[in-house]
């Protein structure tokens, strides 16, 4: 998928997987008024205030040359991960000789916005005058600063992003909109969609706990029910984070009656620590995870189910669910909750 691949390619020039530690800006430096533009729009934990952000609570405007504001069109929001090979995924969160190897914070993933310098309402370009234009992207579900660097004292020589101002400079003419194509189509009962459109989230629920943990956890036990008739394709059980240490186990039982039980495990043999910051511990040779790694998603297509967000908890419900220390023994403080988060 041409396409794709261009946007990975991209993506670690763009901004350092998402922790905000390059001026926040555009793929392409310039455009068009008609052309689509790449955004990234900064870390899945540092700028991102919920765990699914979603596009419909997002707006893009562009402020030309002339001062002139313009709505545009956000045509795709999605998140992408690190490659395990990367260095960013072999040095995150490790610390030698006393210092951080990365200072970027574990297991982030990057949101990236597509958007079409169309206006939404009619459909046409707008009127941009050439010159330098800036792009402003708001949303309750985003930091719009992220903290700058510069300057601090530490030599580091970059400015962190600021999404109300993200430049660009507008060149004369009218462009088209980027059709975002790949070479192979998605399968026969999917070729009518749009195949960027793949790389959205899809509707899901995560499971994570409540409570504060008083000691290492080992792991995790649960149980949730579902209404096959609403699911001619399976829900599916995700991981939160690419954490490789992790062990997501499920298992599919009917019940004969139209219903069926998913049993899930997840578990770490050298436990879960008791919050989300960085340490030794997350060091090969030790090799524990983070607390945020005990959530899991339980994530479904829509074209393949008639699951609507109102009635949701009709179609799919969490039976039961048991934390537990490195030892085995139960963790009472910690309680499941299930969440809809898209």
């Amino acid at each position: 998928m041409k396409t794709i691949i261009k946007i990975a390619a991209l993506l670690f020039a763009a901004i350092w997987l998402g922790t905000g530690c390059t001026s926040m800006q555009s793929m392409s430096s310039y455009a068009r008024t008609g052309d689509t533009v790449t955004i990234a729009l900064g870390g899945s934990t540092t700028n991102s205030l919920v765990p699914v952000v979603k596009k419909e609570n997002m707006t893009v405007t562009i402020t030309d040359s002339s001062g002139t504001t313009y709505p545009l069109t956000l045509r795709r929001l999605f998140k992408v991960h690190a490659d395990y090979s990367s260095r960013y995924a072999y040095a995150t969160g490790q610390k030698i000789a006393g210092d951080w190897v990365t200072y970027n914070e574990p297991y982030q993933g990057q949101w990236m916005v597509v958007i079409d310098l169309i206006d939404p309402d009619t459909g046409t370009a707008p009127p941009l005058t050439e010159g330098m234009a800036s792009f402003a992207i708001s949303s309750p579900e985003l930091r719009t600063y992220y903290y700058g660097l510069v300057g601090d004292g530490n030599g580091y020589s970059w400015a962190n992003g600021d999404l109300a101002s993200i430049p660009i400079e507008i060149l004369a003419g009218v462009g088209t909109s980027n059709t975002l194509n790949i070479l192979e189509p998605l399968g026969s009962s999917l070729e009518s969609t749009h195949p960027v459109s793949h790389l959205e989230p899809l509707p899901q629920v995560q499971v994570n706990p409540s409570g504060t943990p008083s000691t290492t956890i080992g792991g995790a036990e649960f149980v949730l029910s579902y209404v096959a008739a609403d699911f001619s394709m399976k829900p599916k059980i995700v991981p939160s984070t690419p954490d490789t240490n992790v062990q997501l186990l499920s298992n599919y039982i009917s019940q004969g009656d139209g219903t069926g039980l998913i049993k899930v495990i997840i578990l770490n043999q050298h436990g879960f620590k008791t919050d989300n910051i960085r340490s030794t511990e997350l060091n090969p040779g030790n090799t524990m995870s983070m607390f945020q790694s005990l959530t899991f998603g339980v994530i479904w297509d829509p074209v393949y189910s008639s699951v609507v967000d109102e009635t949701w908890q009709n179609s799919l419900q969490l039976v039961s669910g048991q934390y537990f220390d490195v030892d085995g023994n139960p963790m009472v403080e910690l309680t499941p909750q299930a969440i809809k988060v898209r």
